[in-house]
């Protein structure tokens, strides 16, 4: 599995309850946007 840093310095950081609920929101970010942005280019383009 290939390792993706999901905001600058975001791989030293440890995730706790302080900082879970912004974890959880960059991450869901990332699934639902980010990762797909290849995706939604190409069927753009067809």
């Amino acid at each position: 599995m290939k390792g993706i840093e999901l905001y600058s310095k975001g791989k030293d950081t440890i995730v706790d309850s302080k900082n879970q609920e912004t974890y959880i929101y960059i991450l869901i970010k990332h699934y639902f946007v980010t990762s797909i942005v290849e995706h939604k280019s190409f069927f753009q383009k067809v």
